[in-house]
């Protein structure tokens, strides 16, 4: 299956509103009580992801077969993952590594290198894989269980992503991460330095 990623605009809400709910009451079942799934997937329509996406509150990215089949959301201003969820009849296809590997390098670009996510119990065990990191237990709602996880992140190989600005590519590739020392210096320098 040939899967495209890109940016979502205002006409993709209802389909990602779509994938949220079915994707809340299909696959949440094994963690979540049938009285939390209705609070969860009560929590985003189609009007909260247009206004979020209309506003610039959330980055979203999509998923794309024939039609969408997942989405991925950044909250830049908390450097925080939003949401990431797959049509049930497209999981275990890579296509949740693909959207969160595609977020990482585009939060890269904008310049975070630290992401960290509220992860639902059904999430907790994909994020860990990809290097997410347990902080301690979290709610939602109504005293829904969930987690924080957080993830350092290296501008390493970021350089050919294509949501970024040349600009920040040329930076990240000027300095070369092999150690802590080194992203440090890379931050100080993302910071202090002077445009040349």
């Amino acid at each position: 299956m040939n899967i495209s990623i890109r940016p979502a605009t205002i006409d993709d809400a209802s389909k990602i509103a779509n994938i949220f709910q079915v994707s809340v009451r299909s696959l949440c079942t094994q963690e979540y009580l049938p009285a939390q799934i209705d609070i969860i997937a009560s929590l985003f329509d189609a009007q909260s992801y247009r206004e979020a996406i209309e506003t610039e509150e959330l980055d979203i990215f999509i998923a794309e077969a024939e039609d969408i089949v997942g989405f991925i959301s950044l909250m830049p201003e908390e450097c925080r993952i939003g949401d990431l969820f797959i049509h049930p009849d497209f999981t275990r296809q890579g296509i949740a590594t693909l959207l969160l590997d595609t977020l990482e390098k585009y939060a890269v670009q904008k310049q975070i290198l630290r992401l960290s996510v509220t992860a639902s119990l059904t999430a907790r065990s994909f994020y860990a894989v990809r290097g997410y990191q347990y902080q301690r237990d979290s709610f939602i709602a109504q005293n829904i269980p969930t987690v924080e996880m957080i993830k350092i992140l290296t501008p390493h190989g970021s350089d050919s992503f294509e949501f970024g600005s040349y600009e920040n590519n040329r930076k990240i590739e000027q300095y070369k991460l092999t150690n802590l020392r080194d992203l440090i210096l890379f931050i100080f320098r993302l910071l202090f330095d002077k445009p040349s």
